[in-house]
């Protein structure tokens, strides 16, 4: 059954993901929804079992902050969580994040110039770049030093 249908998937009358295929996708804020001790992520048993009848084999979370996704088949979810009860919310399982495949964003760097890498030359006054990480000093600055 892999089709590509949409089925929200529903808690407490809430919308908490949907299964596209055979996927329920679900989107948290981890300074929220990641549980601390231990570092678990937690879906109720009801929105699980909603997934597995809609036709979801695959669990994918989405953190909107870090841009991480938290990956794993339904049978291993339920193989390896364990049962959670916390104070005004419904029964749920918590998978440990270390039993997730983990898919960060890509890190992109600046290769914008530092501080301390443009110089202006004297007299035409035109900027010249200083290779990353080499700091050149000037006539003045080694005098000033009392290297000169």
């Amino acid at each position: 059954m892999s089709d590509c249908s949409t089925k929200k998937i529903y808690t407490g009358g809430r919308v908490v993901g949907e299964v596209v295929g055979e996927v329920f996708k679900k989107n948290i804020t981890g300074s929220r929804h990641i549980l601390h001790k231990p570092r678990a992520i937690a879906l109720s048993v009801e929105s699980l079992t909603q997934a597995e009848h809609a036709g979801a084999r695959e669990i994918q979370i989405n953190d909107k902050e870090t841009g991480r996704v938290y990956s794993c088949s339904i049978d291993d979810f339920r193989d390896k969580s364990f049962p959670i009860q916390r104070g005004g919310f419904e029964p749920q399982l918590a998978l440990p994040l270390d039993k997730f495949e983990v898919t960060s964003p890509l890190e992109y760097m600046s290769r914008a110039a530092k501080q301390g890498e443009i110089k202006h030359a004297p007299g035409n006054g035109k900027r010249t770049r200083n290779p990353r990480g080499v700091r050149l000093e000037s006539p003045r600055q080694l005098l000033f030093k009392g290297m000169g």
